[in-house]
């Protein structure tokens, strides 16, 4: 059976052979508007993008950019897509243009999609029309609960939408929302069983005037720079919007510079939006920073202007950089007469800065700056660089800058957009001799033969493997790539593909080991205590056997020792019986939810997905009729991220997930007298039966239809399977020649 993925050896190679994936979540069909797909190569060579358009007329595109320049795609025929590059130079977004009225907006692509999502709106900006574009990134129907609420987070009203793989769809919030004023919507909630993509649209004098802001799902707490508040009140007005995404009050502290600098601290309630205007703590405002330590917030810069009715708004990005680009509209030269740029040095020290200026590919201008701490510098073009029609900046500099772009016509059409941390992607890091990949899927690979690897022995398991229904295989050391092969369908039930092209698939139990880590944190941060009987979380009448309930605690759940049977009805005393129990496990989710008040999906991004960067894992509702409700979808890549964070006794790059590491290694040993095999949701191999072949300290998640997270501390290996059943025998053989082709010296210590 051919594999579709070979084995890369290539370390350099490797880690520029994984493209990112940037969606286009909403192209306007109808002939009124002109949607257009802006790149822009920042780099100092060609580079290309292929873009997949879905709709009526689907169809794939190849484009090259040169060096330092910009072009415009025009996007017709379709009605969503996505677009792919393995450079790290290029940069894209999307344009619309209301070819009656002229309205300009546009915002810059984001290179994963979420399962939660959040339009957001304000009630203190007039809107004759408002709506929003949701595009399903999934070749699986998505089920969308949509959420509307208003600015102290009431719920206004909900509805659901089905929509179908790969594509759009496009709500008038009035017609969305029939029996609910839509000028009190601030923020509709997105959720969805598979991820999404998506941005709110709304309308302010016709079509002249456009906000069209991309949907977000939570950011993680960090310091925010407010790189530019319009200082003419009389004309402009500036506001600083939170928006508390969580259901707990959240505190922020904002410092204010101009001629004087003030700080102020404020408490954000849950599920509430807030306006700030800044000149109103400080009528010398130019700029600002804001700090949180609450993931959930979501922060906005709006500017309206007062005269003419001009308005625009982004969101604020932790973006402060040595280097940073702005890329400034000149496709929209005949919509935009003026241009300019503000720049920021949130830092205590003055900053220097050297700055590239390129107009069609070619360098036009270089100029030198110094910021002083805390303070800005704003002009047009020609003023600050003496070049009018510029598509990039470069900046350089010895303290972290942030900015904007500011174009307008008349006042009345505005673009105010972030500038971009101008570094190459992330392809991980290396800590305490552990790799840890990056945000996305790049990965650095190690050639296995200079590790002291038998190449061929590893290609023979690999093809056992192959020949054994497997969809894909993954192994690492120390957390570096070493193989990787997919193969193509042989009765797997697939859920799609991931960015790259890998399987994603519900791994069946292999959810039981990532629940297991989920409670792990939950028992770190103090949530959680599995000492504690079931009905202390889930209240009484969780089970068919009332009278076990006080006797039956979370840490028998975890062992497979309720002494219930598979109906939830008496077997035995909790802990005297060992028996495999998917029913009962899944309360393990109804546990979390009550201890920690977050919805599983919730938590399970918050405390492992998102700091592991598994952008593509996610919890689906499985068909009626099944003994666990709830499945989890990810793919071999996303399941080797899990297996590296317990090779590093769960941290990630520095950062102690679980900072009791006694609670971890608890997870991982025998749970209970019964079954040594068997820790909390892990399997173990202590006593040298679960896998007669393989080390003594594997342990391991494992699924039906042989989905496996093999986990070797003492050699630092992890390897990942999906698929389907393989033959009885194959674990022993996989592990059998895993093990002859391994270096001779980790044989000797096995």
């Amino acid at each position: 059976m051919p594999s579709i993925i070979t084995i890369a050896f290539c370390c350099q190679l490797a880690a520029q052979s994984d493209p990112t994936t940037f969606w286009l979540p909403h192209i306007a069909t109808s002939s009124e508007w002109e949607t257009f797909l802006i790149i822009d190569n920042l780099g100092d060579s060609e580079a290309s993008a292929f873009i997949d358009l879905y709709g009526p007329a689907p169809s794939q595109l190849e484009r090259t950019v040169a060096p330092h320049s910009q072009i415009a795609e025009p996007l017709v025929g379709a009605e969503c897509g996505q677009a792919r590059t393995v450079s790290d130079s290029l940069v894209f977004r999307l344009t619309y243009r209301s070819v009656s009225e002229g309205g300009l907006a546009e915002f810059t692509l984001k290179s994963h999609a979420s399962s939660i999502a959040h339009f957001l709106f304000s009630d203190q900006v007039a809107r004759e029309w408002s709506g929003i574009a949701i595009m399903n990134t999934h070749v699986l129907d998505a089920d969308v609960l949509l959420i509307a609420r208003n600015r102290v987070g009431a719920v206004l009203a909900f509805t659901t939408r089905t929509l179908p793989a790969l594509s759009r769809d496009v709500l008038n919030l009035a017609q969305a929302f029939p029996q609910t004023d839509t000028q009190l919507i601030t923020r509709i909630e997105a959720q969805s069983t598979v991820p999404l993509s998506g941005i709110a649209l709304s309308g302010l004098s016709g079509n002249r005037i456009l906000l069209f802001t991309p949907a977000t799902d939570i950011l993680e707490g960090d310091s925010y720079a407010l790189p530019h508040f319009a200082t003419d009140s009389s004309t402009w007005k500036t506001t600083f919007t939170v928006d508390n995404t969580t259901s707990q009050t959240a505190a922020i502290d904002l410092l204010l510079f101009g001629d004087t600098a003030t700080s102020h601290s404020f408490e954000i309630p849950a599920e509430s939006q807030w306006d700030i205007d800044p000149f109103e703590f400080n009528p010398d405002s130019i700029a600002g920073t804001v700090f949180t330590e609450h993931d959930g917030l979501v922060f906005r810069l709006r500017y309206v202007n007062h005269q003419q009715g001009g308005a625009a708004e982004f969101l604020l990005q932790a973006n402060s950089s040595l280097q940073t680009a702005l890329c400034l509209p000149n496709y929209a030269s005949d919509d935009l007469n003026w241009h300019g740029v503000a720049l920021y040095n949130p830092q205590s020290l003055t900053a220097h800065v050297t700055t590239q200026e390129f107009h069609q590919g070619q360098l036009v201008s270089q100029s030198e700056l110094q910021i002083p701490p805390f303070e800005r510098t704003v002009g047009d073009l020609s003023t600050l660089f003496g070049q009018a029609d510029i598509e990039h900046i470069l900046l350089y500099s010895d303290q972290p800058l942030t900015g904007i772009n500011l174009s307008g016509n008349n006042l009345e059409q505005l673009l105010f957009a972030n500038s971009i941390a101008n570094t190459p992607r992330d392809h991980g890091t290396e800590v305490d001799g552990i790799y840890f990949p990056g945000d996305t899927q790049a990965w650095q690979r190690r050639e296995p033969s200079d590790l002291g690897w038998d190449v061929d022995l590893l290609n023979q398991a690999l093809e056992l493997a192959g020949t054994n229904r497997s969809s894909a295989v993954t192994i690492s050391q120390h957390g570096y790539l070493l193989a990787e092969r997919t193969w193509a369908p042989n009765g797997t039930n697939r859920s799609g593909q991931s960015s790259i092209g890998l399987p994603m698939e519900d791994v069946a139990s292999v959810q039981k080991s990532i629940c297991s880590l989920l409670a792990t944190i939950a028992r770190d941060r103090g949530l959680l205590d599995i000492e504690k009987p079931v009905q202390a979380y889930l209240g009484s009448g969780w089970s068919q056997s009332p009278s076990s309930e006080p006797d039956i605690l979370v840490r028998h759940v975890l062992s497979m020792t309720s002494g219930l049977n598979e109906s939830f009805g008496f077997r035995s005393p909790p802990g005297t019986r060992w028996q495999y129990n998917t029913p009962v496990y899944s309360i393990m989710h109804d546990i979390l939810e009550a201890a920690t008040g977050l919805t599983l999906e919730h938590l399970t991004r918050e405390w492992l997905t998102q700091p592991l960067h598994m952008h593509e894992t996610y919890w689906n509702a499985r068909a009626e009729g099944s003994s666990n409700d709830t499945g989890l979808v990810t793919h071999v890549r996303d399941m080797t991220r899990v297996g590296i964070c317990m090779l590093a006794r769960g941290a990630w790059r520095g950062q102690e997930l679980i900072q009791n590491k006694q609670l971890l290694a608890e997870s991982v040993s025998p749970s209970q007298d019964l079954n040594l095999e068997y820790g909390y949701l892990w399997w173990l191999n202590q006593t040298g039966t679960l896998i007669t072949t393989a080390p003594r300290d594997l342990i391991a998640a494992q699924g039906a239809n042989g989905r496996r997270i093999y986990i070797v501390p003492s050699m630092g290996l992890v390897i990942a399977r999906t698929g389907s059943n393989p033959s009885n025998n194959f674990y022993r053989n996989f592990w059998d020649m895993i093990m002859q082709a391994a270096p001779e010296s980790q044989k000797s210590s096995h």
